[in-house]
């Protein structure tokens, strides 16, 4: 081999070895740069996902408290109510005893005056018997 050829080899296979280097030099760099990439994506997707599941319980929380709250409201609505109904019967039941006891009375007054009636029916049935006997009495004279 002359020198030239030896030069040409050396030269190529330095410029291989150079190729090779740079290359993976480059690819080194290239992947690093890729996986810096790819972990702060991963960093960024995580991140926006715990903001997705924070707000997603966020939603919950008010809503239960919200629920809860009409639970609530709907416990003293339902207690005012029932508070009304029991007030309404207690009165309902108050004016059927003061309207059974005012009916009792209206009966006896007229008891009363059917008693009566029937005393001046039987005076004056006995009054005309009498005032008969006292007729035949003096028509028998």
């Amino acid at each position: 081999m002359t020198q030239i050829g030896y030069l040409r080899d050396l030269l190529q296979n330095y410029w291989q070895d150079f190729k090779v280097c740079v290359l993976q030099s480059c690819w080194q760099e290239v992947e690093g740069e890729v996986v810096e990439s790819f972990t702060e994506c991963q960093q960024h997707v995580s991140s926006l996902l715990k903001a997705v599941h924070q707000h997603r319980l966020l939603l919950l929380q008010r809503f239960q408290k919200r629920v809860v709250d009409h639970m609530n409201q709907l416990e003293d609505a339902f207690k005012s109510l029932s508070n009304i109904e029991t007030e309404i019967l207690n009165f309902f039941r108050s004016e059927v005893q003061s309207l059974a006891s005012f009916c009792d009375q209206q009966q006896r007054r007229l008891a009363s005056l059917e008693d009566k009636n029937q005393e001046e029916m039987t005076e004056r049935k006995n009054g005309k018997e009498d005032g008969e006997k006292e007729e035949r009495v003096v028509i028998k004279k």
